[in-house]
């Protein structure tokens, strides 16, 4: 639970963070408590359910799919308020390819025996957060 209330955080924060650069500002602060909550019940939900026996990631995975939708969706959408758009692309193509490093496990640690796709999918989502930080120090306002 403790590896994946932060990363569904992040992505409702993400989402919030997008809408207020494209669509609104004022929407975008009034959604984050609320997309913030339910990104804390579906890691909450998924922990009850694996304690069942049942481990229902359905929720906790719709939290981090819908962003990655969404975003690139404002991207073509919405003109921007700041440049380097780009890299916000980048991001979420860096977590695409985390997560298919996570689907590809067992795949991946059987071809080199050296490290898994879980672990992959670790050190492209900190790559991600750095792509983003990045971002965020060298990105300007668009008059």
């Amino acid at each position: 639970a403790w590896d994946r209330l932060p990363l569904s955080l992040v992505f409702v924060s993400l989402l919030a963070a997008a809408l207020a650069e494209r669509v609104d500002r004022t929407t975008a602060l009034v959604l984050l408590l609320p997309l913030a909550i339910l990104a804390i019940n579906t890691v909450i939900y998924w922990n009850l359910t694996e304690a069942r026996g049942l481990g229902d990631l359905r929720p906790y995975l719709a939290v981090q799919i819908a962003p990655m939708l969404v975003i690139p969706a404002l991207m073509a959408l919405f003109p921007p308020a700041y440049d380097r758009s780009r890299d916000l692309g980048i991001t979420v193509g860096i977590y695409a390819l985390a997560k298919l490093c996570e689907h590809l496990d067992r795949e991946i640690f059987e071809f080199g025996g050296i490290v898994s796709g879980h672990s992959l999918k670790h050190c492209l989502a900190a790559l991600a957060i750095h792509w983003i930080h990045r971002m965020l120090r060298q990105r300007r306002a668009l008059s």
